[in-house]
């Protein structure tokens, strides 16, 4: 556990642009990327099969293998704009829980952000905290 802490605060400001958010922020949020290092890059089982397949294909010689494959589907503007609103809001709420329920931020500091959270998204404050401050 030191050396984490070590590590996060060396790094923190380099991997993370403190311009736009605070030390402590960077650090968090570094520190949700090392907790959760697997989940967020991990492959899909079918991205997986694909490249074995690809993979065996190229050693057996055929070419058209290595031919771009797409991974996603093309959103209509109105799906991408309805999908960014949901997934921010996940987001949004997930890591003010995180900072809720981490014991080593401060009171004072957990009220802060929940504040901002309500100045800057009062929907997403109001239907999921408005009884905690």
């Amino acid at each position: 556990k030191p050396n984490n802490s070590v590590l996060l605060n060396q790094f923190a400001n380099c991997l993370i642009s403190p311009k736009h958010i605070s030390f402590e922020d960077s650090r968090l949020l570094l520190n949700f990327m090392l907790n959760n290092f697997d989940n967020l890059f991990r492959l899909t089982k079918s991205i997986e099969e694909s490249i074995g397949k690809r993979r065996i294909m190229v050693q057996n010689g055929h070419e058209e293998a290595l031919l771009e494959q797409v991974y996603c589907k093309k959103l209509s503007d109105k799906e991408y704009n309805e999908k960014s609103k949901e997934e921010t809001s996940k987001g949004l709420i997930d890591l003010i829980n995180h900072i809720i329920d981490d014991p080593q931020i401060s009171l004072k500091h957990k009220k802060l952000k929940l504040k901002a959270l309500q100045r800057i998204h009062p929907d997403i404050y109001e239907k999921n905290f408005a009884n905690i401050l």
